[in-house]
């Protein structure tokens, strides 16, 4: 397991890589967990990879001054910290709803921008069904199996808490 520490506009985020295959993973933000998934194909564009910033250089030890009887040893300089290496990001994932069978829930706080299906319409597992933005990052929400839309309980610009039942399956 990797953990890494991130300061984002000054709010701090612990991050913790629990599993990652190249396409799928979960990871832990903050202690909640999500399942993540990096898009394949072209419409969904290439996923992006976190830079780490350069690290500083070394410090270079000067020579030390001819050593007197009187005089202490003096201590070693302390080396700068290293950045944690370079973690993909999957360009535009969502974190994992938390569903049952027949209802998709809001995996995070936020405030839904857009809903895309209506009541009646039938979708295909993992098809969009909603814009939900959370910090500033807006999500979409996908379909955790196909079916039929029973009914929608949120609506555009609804403020949701996390676990607030989104769009139920008949």
């Amino acid at each position: 397991m990797k953990k890494y520490e991130y300061l984002i506009n000054g709010k701090p985020f612990v991050v913790e890589i629990l599993s990652f295959d190249g396409r799928r993973g979960d990871v832990r933000v903050n202690n909640v967990a999500y399942s993540v998934e990096v898009p394949q194909g072209p419409a969904a564009g290439a996923p992006v990879y976190a830079t780490p910033y350069p690290a500083a250089p070394a410090p270079v030890p000067a020579a030390p001054p001819p050593a007197s009887p009187a005089r202490a040893p003096e201590a070693a300089p302390a080396s700068a910290p290293t950045p944690p290496p370079a973690v993909p990001v999957p360009a535009a994932a969502a974190p994992a709803q938390a569903s049952s069978d027949s209802m998709v829930v809001a995996p995070m706080p936020g405030i839904i921008l857009s809903i895309l299906v209506q009541e009646g319409d039938v979708v295909a597992a993992g098809d969009a069904l909603l814009v939900l933005e959370a910090m500033k990052m807006e999500n979409e929400i996908h379909a955790s199996r196909a079916g039929k839309i029973k009914k929608i309980h949120a609506s555009e610009g609804a403020e949701v808490q996390s676990g607030s039942p989104l769009v139920e399956f008949e």
